[in-house]
């Protein structure tokens, strides 16, 4: 496993309540989910900065 950095993100008290249940319901650990995301993101920036290069 590579490396890993911890990161903190300030949410509000509902929306963390919702997004930990919703990923007990999907049976998957939070930080998954949170790094999953980011790596989409991650992905869509590069595509976009890509096409603007051409």
């Amino acid at each position: 496993m590579p490396c890993m950095i911890k990161f903190n993100v300030n949410l509000p008290d509902e929306l963390h309540k919702r997004f930990k249940l919703a990923c007990v319901m999907e049976g998957k650990d939070m930080s998954e989910v949170v790094r999953a995301s980011i790596l989409t993101y991650v992905e869509i920036v590069e595509k976009k900065q890509a096409k603007k290069k051409k």
